[in-house]
């Protein structure tokens, strides 16, 4: 199974649309901060978490992967603008082999022992991330 990672999108509608057209059969993981109506969300089957901008969702949701384990949250709530300790012992506690996160706007895969880290940066300023066969990798449109 593929997934498409965005977050941060901000309203715009039209160029995320047609970014999950793009792949279509892919899992789409939306971080929060999409600041749009969920039924979108919903037709598209996208798995969301509520950004600090949003006002409806969870705050963190996990997915059971053909991967592995991937607890996705905003990351507000861990104050990862300043650091990435916390979230990182969030994941640690979960056993996740992928903590996936936005806020930041700043795209990041990083692999610390045998856990990603995974921030799409934001969708608003044109990156996401794919992950295929397993590896997380960093895509501008």
């Amino acid at each position: 199974m593929n997934y498409l990672i965005v977050s941060d999108s901000h309203g715009i509608e039209n160029d995320m649309l047609d970014l999950f057209d793009s792949y279509q059969g892919y899992t789409i993981i939306h971080c929060g901060d999409f600041c749009i109506n969920s039924s979108i969300l919903d037709k598209y089957n996208v798995l969301y978490v509520k950004g600090n901008c949003d006002f409806f969702g969870d705050n963190e949701r996990i997915i059971n992967s053909d991967y592995g384990l991937m607890y996705v949250c905003h990351g507000h709530q861990y104050n990862v603008k300043y650091q990435y300790e916390s979230i990182y012992y969030r994941g640690k506690e979960l056993k996740a082999k992928y903590v996936i996160f936005g806020h930041t706007h700043v795209a990041m895969c990083e692999k610390i022992e045998n856990m990603w880290l995974i921030n799409p940066g934001s969708l608003k300023d044109g990156t996401y991330v794919l992950i295929e066969d397993g590896i997380p990798m960093i895509r501008r449109r």
